[in-house]
């Protein structure tokens, strides 16, 4: 690609730099170790071939390290584009791997690992109610540096979370774990400018019970919510309280014909798909439920008679219905909500009807408002608005008076650092692994004050112990500023000023009713005139304004 490349001998090489005024240049110096190493350790006729060819370019190279050189000067930059993400390599083959895992995406099986893995969950899955996992993967990344030496760098990727009821989703959860940790590694690979897998220690599988909050068979409703006639209990042995409250919605039973009975639903249970569901149904699994038939589900909690969402159903077709999910002791029972305004009707002392949202559970005295509200309030998910009570609790008040007044003086710092690499001692010690240290190597600080007379030039500082001579250079910035603030500079107060403060009326810092306390306030720098004050505010400042 370059001339030097094939120059073969290392004096004809520097008479070529010479000539050309080219001793410093880069590729130069790289030729120059190449042709020095050959000298200092000859190959046999054998060892001649090139076994290293570049996947950039195509060139060939006896050694490695040649290689890596080449890659570093030759295609140092990110030139290798993927078309579908348009993320940028400087590899080909980490190209060809990256746009490998986007074709995995679309259509991919199940590897041993996965198998093993959704082995090990059904496994668990069987001794508990459900379960929480999650995967780990501990690797060795490797580079070469300048100098051909290798730097290694230990990191662990992490899948998300995983709360597993129902054993058919196996599969989908275990898939997209591999795929978060593919992800993990990719964008590491392609930001960590030149790390490749050294070695894999190993892939970890952790699970723990999960107890899913579900409801079960009937629980007497309190009297509080008992005596507003607006939520249908039903008084079921088995554990489908959910699916006899979605059946009471669809197909609502009047009072005279014991609505709270299970026998007027039976004829309906094959109406509703309920394959791969659990019974009692965890709240997890009212999604599943929803997407197999067309219904929509909101969840509420109880507690201390409080109503609150649990649950916001993200669908918005088919039939709408709201549950209460409340419980006592460790049992908990599934209720239909048939009226929500009536449930919520004590949360106002407003005489007429309120409009409830389903979502936040704010109220509106008109259908219309409700309408309205209801496109902003839906995609933010399960809220609830809590407001005081008390008279004494009903209005905030602004209390930090000081913080209306700028600070006379800023000090504006910034540092600079050198990284160093950080040896470590294995993949078992820690989940976060530290491979670079920041060693301070400079600072610069500006101070600023609110008098643009007393503001100084920026300091700047390069050298060794550069936090202790920062914090050095800091004390002495203290004495010289209170030495600025002990030295008030008298107020220069005009007549025009002086007749504003006596026909003044209300406090320029807190904007209440002046009485007999007003004093003159003005600024300690500049001694300009600021307005009328309370005394007790201007001690406050003063005092506030002496902390540093």
């Amino acid at each position: 690609m370059f001339e030097v490349d094939k120059i073969y001998d290392l004096d004809e090489l520097n008479k070529w730099a010479s000539d050309r005024d080219m001793n410093d240049d880069p590729v130069v110096n790289l030729r120059r170790l190449d042709l020095l190493s050959e000298r200092l350790n000859p190959v046999t006729d054998q060892a001649q071939e090139c076994k290293h060819p570049c996947t950039v370019c195509g060139k060939s190279f006896k050694q490695r390290k040649h290689l890596l050189r080449h890659q570093r000067s030759i295609h140092g930059g990110n030139n290798l584009e993927c078309s579908t993400c348009h993320a940028k390599f400087n590899r080909k083959d980490n190209l060809e791997r990256h746009m490998k895992a986007h074709q995995n995406t679309r259509k991919r099986k199940s590897s041993s690992e996965e198998n093993e893995g959704s082995k090990r969950s059904k496994e668990t899955l069987q001794k508990t109610r459900g379960i929480k996992w999650y995967l780990t993967l501990y690797v060795k990344f490797v580079k070469y540096n300048q100098n051909n030496e290798a730097v290694y760098a230990e990191l662990v990727f992490r899948s998300i979370n995983f709360a597993l009821t129902n054993a058919s989703e196996i599969q989908q959860h275990l898939a997209n774990a591999f795929q978060k940790l593919h992800n993990s590694y990719q964008n590491f690979e392609r930001d960590g400018s030149g790390w490749t897998i050294d070695k894999i220690y190993k892939l970890e599988i952790s699970t723990a019970e999960y107890v899913p909050l579900s409801g079960s068979s009937y629980i007497p409703l309190p009297p509080s919510i008992q005596k507003k006639k607006a939520v249908l209990n039903i008084q079921n042995n088995d554990q489908k309280c959910f699916l006899w409250s979605i059946i009471a919605s669809i197909h609502p039973v009047y009072r005279t014909d014991s609505p709270y009975r299970v026998s007027n639903y039976i004829q309906y249970e094959e109406e509703l798909k309920t394959d791969g569901l659990v019974f009692p149904v965890p709240l997890s699994q009212i999604k599943h439920f929803e997407k197999k038939n067309e219904v929509s589900v909101n969840v509420f909690g109880l507690e201390n008679n409080e109503i609150f969402p649990l649950q916001i159903t993200e669908e918005r077709s088919g039939h709408h219905v709201n549950l209460l999910l409340f419980s006592k002791g460790d049992k908990r029972h599934y209720c239909l909500i048939r009226n929500l305004s009536r449930l919520l009707g004590n949360r106002t002392n407003h005489k007429c009807e309120t409009y409830y949202c389903n979502y936040c559970l704010h109220g509106f005295c008109r259908q219309d408002l409700l309408d309205d509200h209801v496109p902003y309030c839906s995609p933010n998910g399960p809220q609830k608005l809590s407001f005081q009570k008390s008279e004494e609790h009903k209005w905030i008040e602004f209390k930090h008076i000081n913080k209306q007044l700028r600070v006379p003086f800023v000090i504006y710092a910034d540092f600079e650092c050198f990284t160093s690499p950080i040896e470590s001692s294995g993949p078992n010690s820690s989940c976060t692994k530290a491979y670079q240290k920041h060693v301070p190597s400079g600072f610069c600080y500006y101070v600023k004050c609110s008098s643009d007379e007393l503001s100084k030039p920026a300091y700047v500082y390069r050298g060794s112990n550069t936090l202790d001579h920062f914090f050095e250079r800091l004390a002495i910035e203290e004495k010289h500023i209170c030495e600025v603030l002990d030295n008030v500079k008298p107020m220069s107060l005009s007549a025009e000023e002086e007749m504003a403060f006596q026909k003044s009326t209300k406090c320029h810092i807190c904007d209440g009713e002046l009485g007999a306390d007003r004093v003159r306030d003005h600024d300690h720098l500049s001694g300009l005139y600021r307005g009328a004050a309370h005394t007790g505010f201007l001690l406050y400042l003063d005092e506030k304004v002496g902390n540093m």
